[in-house]
């Protein structure tokens, strides 16, 4: 039988920029990633764990974005598909935010509204006024707006809480083209 555990440092995984077992094996579509990754630990392999339990890891970035380098050139057209399983895990995991940054990468906007729209208010109030605006500008630039009226809505109220009338004004307004 065929051994289903990924070999080396798996270029595909660059993705990512934290790495568990699970998540790992959740992109790859494999089984078994635990277990490389703490072979690569004890390898000195340019990962380091991010916690006493070794459950969560990161790549040193040069390293990193030395594998992401190859995938791109090797495999271009997978980068998407990885970037929506990883989505689909950490949404699945209770790490929203994460799956945020995945779907946005991967091009998945009806994913991207819809956490969106369950996080933008406890995140705002919270104080991380620029993270929500972050959200809100990857919107404007790549999703449509009137396809997504709540994130029009969240947009108008963010912006005019923080006295970007303009902005306010052309979010409300995409909200409205929605009705």
């Amino acid at each position: 039988s065929r051994d289903r555990r990924p070999r080396g440092p798996p270029v595909r995984t660059s993705i990512l920029d934290r790495l568990s077992g699970p998540l790992c094996d959740a992109v790859l579509t494999t089984q078994g990633s635990a277990e490389v990754l703490r072979e690569l630990e004890r390898s000195n392999l340019f990962l380091s764990p991010l916690d006493d339990h070794r459950q969560w890891y990161r790549y040193h970035h040069l390293f990193r974005e030395l594998l992401h380098a190859e995938l791109v050139r090797r495999e271009p057209e997978l980068v998407v598909e990885l970037h929506a399983r990883a989505a689909v895990w950490c949404e699945a995991n209770h790490e929203p935010e994460t799956a945020i940054e995945h779907a946005q990468a991967a091009g998945d906007a009806d994913r991207v509204a819809r956490l969106v729209i369950e996080l933008a208010q406890p995140v705002w109030a919270s104080g991380r006024v620029d993270t929500v605006l972050r959200w809100m500008e990857w919107f404007a630039a790549n999703g449509p707006i009137e396809q997504h009226p709540a994130v029009a809505v969240h947009g108008a109220l963010i912006y005019a809480l923080i006295g970007h009338a303009g902005d306010a004004e052309r979010w409300a307004t995409a909200a409205e083209r929605t009705t």
